[in-house]
């Protein structure tokens, strides 16, 4: 449900006016949620393997120590010879302070100078199960969470007129297999049907220095695909190439519009939203019977997102919305590159380290109280306890540095600017993870 609180003597016409900037505004800023804010490079998550997260998820799928292959690359599925069963639950504390660098407020609202809306930790889990049906076939199910983000400001929090709540849940189940077709290659692909539900709240400038919220709700269920190869080359190294399908999702929201002493309505709306392709491309080298490097490269398809159009109903009159409402978005491709080293202590104990450098896709001009995104640095390191020849546990840690990145971005009603929000961010993050996988 969506609420408005507007002062009493606004004309039907500017009602009209407010209506369709601010339910327009609000899905469009639903629609371009990085879900995950902190984690991962706009909206994306890769926290599937605490095994690959040790190495900084070099190596992508073609090192055939756990199941995440399912995710990564499902043509390297082949590696595993044994049913298994895969749990994990990734752990990020976020710190995320967004401080005050010249805000304008509409009217003679004041604001705070800083706060971190983030939650103190964020999960993310993970699941797969992998059944090798013969020496050349091999199934896979994971289900994973591959958006996510939960932020909440305060009443107070000088960017509100620009984000307040974001709450967005996604869920992805994703059935593969791998096929040897020779002692050189693999190939495999799956299905991925995936689930998003959002919600997302902001003060809204109702003018005459009047102050309301809103909230608005979407939810779609789609399918895509992902798809890959590897090549088992001639120096006992592994090379991986895989693709992962964007996936186009209709939004539905629903706007009541509640104007004490005015009008009561409600307002459908609905956009077409596509999460980005990617591309991996993984490498995996022996360098001794202790030791092996891994390399990965990750291209992400972020251009997709020229702009966000909101549709509504046909006809609609004052004070429902009676035009689409567009916001331009421009991000940009990005790319994650990583490499990483894993050693073995004993036949008990094994090692893992690794370094990664992502781009973020959000150029300055679009970068919000929201999109607390810039490019990162990150460091991490795992281990991995076999406690018998079935039951193999892994632990990882790892910390984000992000560079600052400036916001500046204007408070619209009717489009005509009221004031803006500028500001500047330096998240970091820590992580924590733990893994188990059973072997049957």
């Amino acid at each position: 449900m969506t609420k408005f609180l507007f002062n009493k003597s606004l004309l039907s016409s500017s009602i009209s006016q407010h209506a369709k900037l601010f339910v327009g505004a609000g899905l469009v800023v639903v629609l371009t949620l990085p879900v995950s804010q902190v984690m991962a490079g706009g909206f994306q998550l890769s926290d599937h393997s605490v095994t690959g997260l040790g190495r900084n998820h070099a190596g992508y799928g073609v090192v055939g120590d756990d199941a995440s292959a399912v995710q990564f690359n499902p043509a390297g599925l082949t590696l595993l010879n044994k049913k298994q069963v895969q749990f994990g639950a990734v752990i990020n504390m976020v710190s995320a302070d967004i401080e005050d660098n010249g805000t304008n407020l509409p009217s003679t609202f004041t604001g705070n100078s800083s706060e971190d809306g983030t939650p103190s930790a964020v999960v993310v889990p993970s699941f797969y199960y992998v059944h090798p049906v013969n020496d050349k076939l091999v199934l896979g199910l994971g289900f994973t969470a591959p958006f996510g983000t939960n932020t909440d400001y305060s009443d107070e929090f000088f960017g509100r007129f620009n984000g307040k709540k974001t709450e967005l849940t996604a869920l992805d189940l994703n059935p593969a297999f791998g096929y040897k077709i020779n002692d050189t290659v693999s190939i495999g692909g799956g299905i991925s049907v995936q689930k998003v539900d959002v919600t997302l709240g902001q003060a809204i400038w109702a003018g005459a220095g009047s102050e309301g919220d809103f909230e608005v709700e979407g939810d779609s269920v789609e399918v895509g695909y992902n798809l890959g190869v590897t090549f088992n080359l001639a120096d006992d190294s592994r090379l991986g190439l895989s693709y992962r399908s964007g996936i186009k999702h209709d939004i539905e929201g629903d706007a009541d519009f509640i104007i004490s002493g005015v009008v009561n309505a409600n307002v459908p709306a609905t956009a077409e939203f596509e999460s980005p392709a990617t591309a991996y491309l993984g490498y995996y080298k022996p360098l001794s019977n202790d030791y092996f490097f891994t390399a990965g490269v990750r291209w992400t398809q972020w251009s997709v997102f020229e702009e966000i159009r909101i549709k509504f109903p046909e006809g609609g009159t004052a004070p429902l919305p009676s035009t689409d409402g567009v916001t331009p978005i421009q991000w940009k491709d990005s790319y994650t590159y990583s490499v990483g080293l894993d050693g073995r202590i004993n036949q008990q104990w094994g090692w893992r380290t690794g370094v990664s450098f992502t781009e973020t896709p959000v150029p300055d001009s679009t970068r919000s109280v929201r999109t607390v995104d810039s490019d990162r640095t990150a460091i991490s390191f795992g281990a991995t306890y076999n406690m018998s020849p079935k039951l193999t546990v892994d632990l990882a840690y790892r910390y984000i540095s992000f560079a600052d990145g400036p916001i500046n971005r204007p408070t619209l009603v009717a489009g005509t600017p009221v004031g803006s929000t500028v500001a500047n961010i330096g998240p970091d993050v820590h992580t924590v993870a733990i893994q188990a996988n059973y072997k049957f």
